[in-house]
């Protein structure tokens, strides 16, 4: 995946596909699909992914398996602006895993309840992300919930919290194959320096990274009490 060549990762992916599917066994095949299915999303190839995962969801029976291949079917419906299907696959991919949250589904469903504007249940879920990747050593993960939780905190225009969020995120993404995220980490916090010195300006900042939507995002004008 992190090839640029995004034609060869696909290859790539199809010829193990194939392998798999000649093992004729559905789990394996079937979670053979869903991996597929994320090299063709992340190539933009969304109705051609969601065909493979439609098989991949009626080959698995195992809930693991199943959960992610409803966290990729989420991911394909959030990229093509279908918030209220990519709920319910994040959902019910969260409802398979159960008491055992996974770190990479939480923080899906954490962005998609953010984008969808649930962001009682989006942050719910963005925590759960943090603590779960922070108890398995996932660092790359442990960077992407730091980092949507500095956008949960300007959602709140709270920007004292959201510099320290994309602080930390920045240093958990070096390191990783996602290092290129940290000037964006950094970009925002500029933004945020900026706006704490001149509290009139009208500042834009970027979303999460994982987002699809690139716009600027204009936190809420907080009203200060006067005694």
């Amino acid at each position: 995946m992190t090839l640029e060549d995004k034609d060869e990762v696909i290859s790539l992916a199809q010829d193990v596909e194939s392998k798999c599917a000649a093992l004729l066994d559905d789990h394996v095949h079937g979670f053979s699909l869903g991996r597929l299915a994320v090299v063709l999303s992340a190539a933009c190839k969304q109705q051609e992914a969601l065909a493979h995962l439609n098989d991949a969801r009626i080959m698995l029976k195992a809930a693991p398996y199943l959960a992610d291949t409803y966290q990729v079917i989420a991911r394909v419906h959030f990229r093509e602006g279908r918030l209220p299907e990519a709920l319910d696959a994040i959902q019910e991919a969260c409802k398979l895993v159960g008491s055992r949250p996974d770190p990479d589904i939480s923080l899906e469903s954490g962005l998609i309840h953010f984008s969808a504007n649930r962001d009682i249940e989006a942050w719910n879920y963005t925590e759960i992300a943090l603590m779960r990747a922070s108890h398995v050593g996932n660092r790359l993960c442990i960077a992407r919930a730091l980092e949507l939780m500095g956008y949960g905190y300007l959602r709140r225009g709270d920007y004292e919290n959201a510099y320290g969020a994309y602080e930390a995120a920045g240093e958990k993404y070096c390191g990783t194959v996602r290092a290129d995220v940290e000037m964006w980490c950094k970009d925002n916090m500029a933004r945020i320096e900026r706006k704490q010195r001149n509290p009139d300006e009208e500042i834009g900042f970027s979303r999460s990274s994982l987002d699809v939507d690139y716009s600027f995002f204009y936190p809420p004008v907080v009203l200060q009490l006067q005694s």
